[in-house]
């Protein structure tokens, strides 16, 4: 089971809140499709996965595809 997160608690960005809803906790999603999916720009997107990594919200696997580590509360 994932731990939950609350996006408002956490301080977490719009950029941020965005991919975790994209992101799948099994099926990696590469950069590619997740800039695709949201229309956020390529650098906010990056900037925004570099966070929620060091946060430990999401995995980075190989080849620049991500998995969400944590359950987003709305």
């Amino acid at each position: 089971v994932l731990p939950t997160v609350d996006a408002e608690k956490q301080g977490l960005t719009d950029d941020q809140v965005a991919l975790l809803r994209i992101l799948d906790a099994e099926e990696p999603i590469q950069v590619d499709d997740l800039i695709e999916a949201t229309g956020i720009p390529t650098r906010r997107v990056l900037s925004a996965l570099t966070m929620l990594e060091i946060e430990n919200y999401v995995t980075q696997h190989s080849g620049k595809h991500y998995t969400r580590a944590v359950t987003l509360s709305e």
